[in-house]
């Protein structure tokens, strides 16, 4: 038995330290994964987000211009133009009201314009620009034309490529950001050339300035170190929130269109030369590219200390789980392995071995196994007393071999119960280094024990009443010592995988002795869970069926494991016949349960092979209802 102890703590302790390593280990990578992916999606998230508030942005500046663009090649007339000297002089006042309305209901463009072709105004330059003033009201705006004049020549000027360019593309079109020297402002500018029967009418448009673009820009930094970029559809530059050189941000735009082939946007990760970082990228509406790249350090910064804090939870979970497995082995351990060693000795005939004084004056079942125990070695004292003065050799053999085998018996009726604390306290353990130990748990586990405990107790009182049998029957219901049996051996079956199916009758009274008939049920139990174990059958499953017929109750347990030679089903209830090696029986279970059920409550008791298993059949005397 201490060996035993000394192996189950090492194994426990062992166990511990293997699985919160391993699980220490699976929790940091699957932490970092979840981590790491969780911060790419925010990434992701991010820029599609500043993505489609500047594609607003830029749509609601779309809007304005197009909506004009419509209007002034539905309403301008060029034959009447032509006919009509007063026609464009009253077509530009119409124009102006148009334009400084539509400019009143935008909260985002700066200024709204119609920029006339000179081939319709020669020899002047006609145009209709409204713009907010300070105090956000829309105001005409007038530039001296005599001073700054449109450049409709070749090559084309800076400040005009808001006009040629779409009339050139054939499509509206964004400009790069230039300063209107007509208010020194620097903007961006959305056209388009609109035309009525083939002729060229002007180009409609509006300005957004650039100042506003850039501090939208500038907030889409969600680390230190952070930056934000806005590249336009032909690859250029636009704006970019921090002081890097233009060229970091022409590679990290080629690192986009080599990461991005035709999605419209995503996360990747690169190395420069100032460090790793991870970027998010996401095409607007209008064609033009928005990136946002971090500094990995600051990135995942939370991922370092989650991996700290879980392998320190990890070294304190190890240690308190050896501290506790010494513990509580210590616990349990030290009063079981007397009582084994006591069982031995008694086993060996020797029973004047004194049994230590702190375990006989325990209150609880530790303290009845001792005094059972000191019971026992008096019962053998006297009756060897008694007898001494007659034929000491003869009757010193029959009683060896009487003692050894109520201790034999005892031993059997012992193998299954420490079996089932040994799997329960593996149990225990790991949920307690699983952290899925809760008090709630701890409780019905030591409550389990105990019951076992006091079922080894109620042991060594049942073989001490085979020989001095004195109890009287009592009435006991078939499911509750059902019941009893089976909790003793959950930790067992469940270890096992076995599946137990129990259909009972409600109310159906037995009467007898309830704790010798769980006894039974234990050994019954007990056989077909190693019949299913020994024969490796996939239907890992116990059936439990008790009903009343005739007078008497029929219980039988049907396990799916390999069928019983033939030739051993006539042995099988015989004392010390068994189909184990030494090591794992006795042939005492099957015996002493025939005894309990036919002698003791004048039942019957049969093992038949069935289809697909074996049966085990009990019949005993119901209460008569009343």
């Amino acid at each position: 038995m201490k060996r035993i102890g000394f192996k189950v703590l090492l194994a426990i302790i062992l166990c511990s330290i293997t699985t919160s390593t391993i699980l220490c280990v699976v929790s940091i990578k699957r932490a970092s994964h979840v981590m790491n992916t969780e911060v790419e999606q925010m990434l992701s998230y991010a820029s599609e987000k500043y993505s489609s508030q500047l594609s607003i942005y830029f749509k609601n500046t779309e809007s304005i211009v197009d909506s004009l663009a419509a209007n002034v090649s539905v309403t301008f007339d060029p034959s009447e133009h032509s006919t009509d000297k007063r026609y464009f002089g009253e077509y530009k006042a119409y124009l102006d009201g148009i334009i400084r309305e539509t400019l009143q209901y935008s909260d985002i463009a700066y200024g709204l314009y119609f920029t006339f072709s000179p081939d319709l105004t020669k020899p002047t330059q006609e145009e209709v620009w409204y713009a907010f003033d300070e105090e956000g009201t829309p105001q005409p705006v007038l530039p001296d034309l005599s001073i700054n004049a449109r450049d409709f020549s070749e090559p084309v000027a800076d400040n005009m490529l808001y006009y040629f360019q779409p009339i050139l593309a054939g499509k509206a079109i964004w400009t790069d950001p230039y300063v209107d020297s007509d208010v020194n402002l620097e903007m961006l500018s959305y056209s388009r050339a609109v035309y009525v029967d083939g002729i060229l009418i002007g180009v409609a448009g509006a300005d957004i300035l650039t100042d506003d673009t850039i501090d939208i820009v500038r907030t889409m930094k969600l680390y230190p170190g952070g930056s934000s970029f806005l590249f336009d559809d032909e690859k250029e530059l636009i704006i970019s929130s921090s002081d890097k050189t233009e060229e970091l941000y022409i590679e990290n735009e080629q690192r986009i269109q080599k990461h991005s082939g035709s999605k419209d946007s995503g996360v990747f990760h690169y190395t420069d030369a100032t460090g790793e970082f991870i970027l998010a990228y996401s095409e607007l509406s209008n064609g033009w590219m928005i990136g946002i790249t971090q500094p990995t350090k600051e990135v995942f910064s939370t991922t370092r200390n989650l991996v700290i804090v879980l392998s320190l939870m990890a070294l304190m979970c190890i240690i308190l789980t050896v501290i506790f497995a010494v513990y509580f082995s210590r616990r349990l351990s030290r009063p079981l392995m007397n009582v084994s060693d006591q069982l031995k000795l008694l086993e060996s005939g020797v029973y004047t071995q004194a049994i230590p004084t702190e375990f006989l004056n325990r209150k609880d079942d530790i303290g009845e196994f001792h005094n059972a125990i000191l019971a026992i070695q008096s019962e053998m004292k006297k009756e060897a007393d008694q007898n001494r003065e007659k034929d000491i050799l003869l009757i010193y053999q029959s009683k060896q071999a009487k003692i050894g085998e109520m201790v034999g018996n005892i031993s059997h009726q012992w193998k299954q119960p420490l079996n089932a604390i040994n799997l329960i306290l593996l149990n225990l353990y790991e949920d307690y280094q699983c952290d899925e130990l809760t008090d709630e748990e701890f409780k019905q586990t030591i409550d389990k024990l105990m019951r076992i405990v006091r079922n080894m107790s109620e042991t060594i009182k049942d073989f001490t009443d085979f020989l001095k049998p004195n109890r009287e029957a009592t009435e006991f219901d078939l499911k509750e010592s059902i019941s009893l049996a089976l909790n003793l051996m959950e930790a067992s079956l469940k270890y096992h995988s076995i599946i137990i199916e129990v259909n009972i009758e409600e109310g159906v009274k037995i009467l007898g002795y309830q704790n010798e008939f769980s006894h039974v049920l234990f050994n019954i139990l007990g056989n077909a869970r190693d019949a299913i174990v020994e024969s490796g059958t996939d239907q890992k499953l116990i059936q439990i069926k008790g009903w009343l017929w005739e007078g008497s109750v029929v219980l039988e347990i049907i396990n799916r494991g390999s069928p019983i030679p033939k030739e051993n089903l006539k042995s099988l209830f015989e004392p010390y016949f068994t189909t184990k090696s030494d090591k794992d029986g006795t042939g005492i279970g099957l015996y002493i349960s025939k005894v309990i059920i036919e002698q003791r409550m004048n039942g019957q008791i049969e093992l038949e092979n069935i289809y697909g298993g074996v049966c085990c059949r009990i019949l005993v005397k119901a209460i008569e209802e009343r």
